[in-house]
Parts: C-alpha cells; sequence; structure tokens
C-alpha cells in the first residue's frame, strides 16, 4: 500500500498535484532556449550514490564529464559545483537518468527531494537506463557530440508530443504514486558505447521498480493507455504481417459484475505481408482479418493479465469505476479486487490495401 504519512511529501502534493491522468503537453519557451542540464545517478559500490553530468551545458567550451560520490542528492549538487567554475541552477535540470539497478530500490526519496526543490521544474524528465550510461556519454563526447545533452532532451520533448513511446515527467510520475488508481512509469532505454535504444517501459509499485514491457507488448501498452493513437507500423511477425498508419480508439469500461472489458477498434493497411493466402480473395482476406484480430486480442489479454499479477495498474483502469451514481472502490479495496478480476478484450480491424498478389512458387 502507498504511504502517505510523511507529511513532507503530502504538504507539496496537495499544491501541486491535480488531473486524473491525461495531460496536455505544455511547452516552455524559457525552458527550451536555456541551458541543459542532464543528472545521472546510479547506486556505488559502497552503496553511496553516484553522480554524473556534462559541462558545460551550453557554452562554447570542451564538452567533459564532472561525478560526485555522495550520500546524499543535494550533497551532490555542492561537489558538482565545486569541480567547474560556473554554479550549476537546479533550475537548469532537465532530464533526470536513473539506472536501472537503482530504480529496483525506493526511489521516493531521490524523486520527493527533486519535487521539494522549488527551482526544479515539474516537467523534468524521469528516465531509466540499463547499461553503462556512462560510457555512452564519454563516446558521445570523444565524437565531438557536444549537444548530446540537448539531442536528448529534444528526443524526449518530440516523444512526448507524439505519443509513440512512453515518456514521464516528474509531476506525472508523483500523481500517479499518490492516486488510490494508478502506478508510476517511466521510460526504459539500454545504453551501450555506441547508443541508446528505447526499450519499453519500466513499471513501479511503491516507488520501485517491479517489471518492464518491451517490444511489441511495449506498442500494445501504448494502445491500451490511451484513448485514441496512431501507430505507425505494427510488426506481426508470427503471421508475417506488417500492419501500417493504424488508428485505434480504446475504451475500457469495468462492468458492475467486476469484469474488464476493453474495446479496440483499429483501421488501418497491411504495408507487408509474407504468408500464404491470396489476399485478393475476400474469404482470404477476410479470416487474415479475424486472425490477426485473435492475435492481438490474446496478447492485449496476456498483458493486463501480467500487470495484474505484479499488483500494479498504469494503465488507471480503476479510475474507470468512478461515476455520479456508482460507490467507488476504496484504495484498500481497488489493490484487493484488481489483481484477480475478469479481463475480456475485444479488437476489430478495418484494413486496406488487402489485394495483394499471390507471387507464384
Amino acid at each position: 500500500m502507498k504511504k502517505r504519512s510523511n507529511s513532507l511529501m503530502i504538504v507539496p502534493m496537495l499544491l501541486m498535484l491535480s488531473g486524473c491522468g491525461s495531460w496536455p503537453v505544455k511547452s516552455s519557451i524559457i525552458e527550451e532556449i536555456s541551458p541543459t542540464i542532464l543528472l545521472y545517478v546510479d547506486r556505488g559500490a559502497d552503496k553511496h550514490l553516484e553522480q554524473a553530468t556534462l559541462i558545460p551545458p551550453l557554452r562554447e567550451e570542451k564538452k567533459r564529464m564532472i561525478t560526485a560520490n555522495v550520500r546524499l542528492m543535494k550533497e551532490g549538487r555542492i561537489q558538482l559545483n565545486q569541480k567547474y567554475y560556473r554554479e550549476m541552477k537546479s533550475g537548469q535540470l532537465r532530464m533526470l537518468f536513473i539506472s536501472k539497478s537503482l530504480a529496483r530500490e525506493d526511489l521516493l526519496p531521490i524523486v520527493n527531494t527533486m519535487m521539494l526543490d522549488p527551482e526544479i521544474s515539474d516537467r523534468l524528465y524521469l528516465i531509466v537506463v540499463e547499461g553503462d550510461f556512462l560510457a555512452y556519454l564519454n563516446q558521445q563526447v570523444e565524437k565531438q557530440q557536444e549537444m548530446i545533452d540537448f539531442y536528448l532532451y529534444k528526443m524526449l520533448a518530440h516523444y512526448e508530443r507524439q505519443g509513440e513511446i512512453t515518456v514521464t515527467n516528474l509531476h506525472r510520475f508523483m500523481e500517479a504514486y499518490f492516486s488510490p488508481y494508478a502506478d508510476p512509469q517511466m521510460p526504459l532505454f539500454t545504453a551501450n558505447g555506441t547508443d541508446l535504444i528505447y526499450e519499453g517501459t519500466a513499471l513501479f509499485r511503491d516507488g520501485k521498480m517491479v517489471g518492464e514491457i518491451t517490444a511489441l507488448d511495449d506498442t500494445l501498452f501504448q494502445i491500451l493507455n490511451r484513448p485514441t493513437r496512431f501507430q505507425k507500423s505494427l510488426p506481426l511477425p508470427e503471421r508475417g504481417v506488417t500492419l501500417g498508419s493504424l488508428h485505434t480508439e480504446t475504451k475500457v469500461t469495468v462492468q458492475p459484475t467486476g469484469d474488464v472489458k476493453i474495446y479496440i477498434e483499429g483501421t488501418g493497411r497491411v504495408e507487408e505481408y509474407q504468408g500464404e493466402r491470396d489476399l485478393n480473395q475476400p474469404e482470404a482476406a477476410q479470416q487474415l482479418t479475424r486472425e490477426l484480430e485473435a492475435v492481438l486480442e490474446q496478447k492485449a489479454a496476456l498483458l493486463v493479465k501480467k500487470l495484474q499479477q505484479l499488483r500494479i495498474d498504469p494503465l488507471r483502469i480503476g479510475e474507470r469505476t468512478l461515476g455520479p451514481f456508482s460507490q467507488p472502490y476504496t484504495e484498500e479495496a481497488w489493490k484487493a479486487a484488481w489483481p484477480t478480476m475478469p479481463v475480456h478484450v475485444d479488437v476489430h480491424l478495418r484494413l486496406e490495401s488487402l489485394g495483394l498478389l499471390k507471387m507464384k512458387r
């Protein structure tokens, strides 16, 4: 059960947190043009916090990395400032990268420290990263990618607007943490020597990372997580099909019986087909469509079942139980009921470009 006993957390939450899970993406000219700072935090072998950042934020000087080994987050700021001739302001912080191993611990002391700092924007991006992120940053600096921190910030801002991947900021994470009917999530990236690759969504319960969603499951998670969505490409290798320009509308309801019904309506086209059917035949095309619907229904149901097994509700299904004429679940009642609720998924597809020529063999 989520903790609410810490008065230091409760007061700023009451002042700052509002809304029910759907936010317009705000932009700030000041944030766009101001120096961009990223901060990476990991747990060192001595159990201290290892922090790292790139300097200078935006100046015509050679980029380099500075690090600090501390016990407290604010202690790190002091150490980092002592290693650079210009003071770095908290208000310049735009991205907080957290190691996957640290994310599996309780992140609330770290995230709450950020929330309590009046200089830090509540639109601070939060990211979980696996692998050697410091080696990746050093490699980018050696390649003279002087604007790598700014590029990462613009990438996250772009995908926040497009909605193609999970993007989370400080406000959304804390709002989900304190909501009785939601659980936080963060984007999950993997860093190697040359690339930073989006892997999927890191799932949290009570401030700790408890699971992840990757590959095709993450695409389905994005579809389930938004009432309307546009997916450029959706490959289904087991059927030899790639769907493209897929527009989906998702409706989730909780029945009085306690059953969860998920209806997904999708409109798109077949961009690739490597099967045996002659899709010029209407019957064969219809049969393929029905098979694709069944595949998506099964995968979506298994994904929701995984969330139930983890005892988390990042899709905010619990919010569907709220209404003017219904008795809402208490937090304890919802947490007890959600893991065993029956889930029914119905997918309906309307596909174009099915008139493909069957290749002779």
